[in-house]
């Protein structure tokens, strides 16, 4: 049996801890240190995301261990010395584990985590009611679970349901074979989108709509006339260059003069080819200090220093020479900018 100690997003720092988890069989020859995983957790086997730190084989355990559910990475995000940092990390500032590791990660590798809860295989709708009985409750999310097209989130349940604790009755479904809890995870970070109003009819007519009213609507005869000579824009800069608001552009996309329309932002732009710069030229007092820095990069040994200097006195171009000279050393510079 192969066993994978995890450590968890749900545990605050007072149960920060690995955790053994049983490994499938099918996932015995994949999954790896630095995966992440998804989790059952606590006595109510709530879902959460987990890293692997160490999977160890056993030939028998006493422990009745729970199964890792979901690999959710194809190769390790956290290397080893990542794995070790992060641990570091945590002594040192008294965070968890996988706070520390979070912080190390893109921001687009994040998952979230979504429960739904789905008839179970060979379950009917009479078997389901016949199931929740008399209880309120029970037949509220029987109602939802069979309204939705992929069963309901559990999100929607606690939403639907107000002030009722849905946990109860959810379980008992749940221990009868009615529902089953399913998590999926998605990326916690899309597309990058923006709200754009597109004129919907010709110019010509969409100003004879306007221009008898402008009087009483300027703001309408204003985002239409820009619309006109744009074609579409942006809902934040019609807004921002007229005056008007949102409700203002709701009611002409009533009237039938533009739509509302979702767009995506590339977060990448286009960049140019830039001509290498010039080497860098120190003056005298930076050159002083970039010799007496150099010195201690050289040394080998773990140092620090404080450089310095009023705006504007060169104290990046002194950076900028140290990073060149470590690099030649074959070593390696990290900068952090506030």
């Amino acid at each position: 049996m192969k066993i994978g100690r995890i450590v968890l997003s749900a545990a605050p720092y007072a149960i920060d801890q690995p955790y053994d988890y049983r490994i499938p069989t099918e996932l015995e020859e994949t999954l790896m240190p630095g995966m992440r995983v998804i989790i059952p957790f606590g006595a109510g086997n709530r879902r959460t995301e987990g890293l692997v730190l160490a999977v160890t084989s056993v030939a028998h355990t006493e422990k009745k261990l729970k199964p890792v559910l979901v690999c959710l990475d194809d190769i390790p995000v956290l290397d080893q010395e990542g794995l070790k940092l992060a641990l570091w990390i945590r002594e040192r500032w008294f965070c968890t584990v996988y706070d520390a590791a979070r912080a190390m990660l893109p921001a687009g590798l994040y998952f979230s985590l979504q429960d739904r809860y789905v008839l179970a295989d060979g379950i009917d709708r009479e078997t389901a009611y016949k199931a929740a009985g008399r209880s309120g409750i029970a037949q509220q999310i029987i109602d939802l679970v069979l309204a939705g097209k992929n069963g309901a989130e559990l999100r929607l349940i606690r939403e639907s349901l107000g002030t009722s604790d849905p946990n109860p009755v959810l379980k008992n479904l749940t221990d009868q074979k009615i529902l089953v809890l399913e998590t999926s995870a998605a990326r916690g970070i899309g597309d990058k989108k923006e709200k754009v109003a597109v004129l919907a009819i010709p110019p010509e007519e969409a100003m004879a709509q306007v221009t008898p009213k402008r009087r009483y609507a300027p703001l309408k005869y204003a985002v239409t006339e820009l619309l006109c000579t744009l074609g579409s824009a942006s809902v934040k800069e019609l807004c921002y260059f007229t005056g008007a608001s949102n409700t203002t552009l709701r009611s002409l996309e009533k009237n039938g003069i533009l739509t509302l329309e979702q767009r995506e932002i590339f977060r990448r732009p286009q960049m140019e080819e830039q001509a290498p710069v010039e080497p860098v030229v120190l003056n005298q007092e930076q050159e002083a200090a970039f010799q007496t820095l150099d010195q201690l990069c050289a040394a080998g040994k773990p140092a620090a220093a404080l450089l310095y200097g009023v705006t504007g006195s060169g104290k990046t171009q002194v950076y900028i020479k140290l990073i060149q000279r470590t690099l030649k050393r074959g070593r390696t510079a990290l900068v952090l900018v506030p």
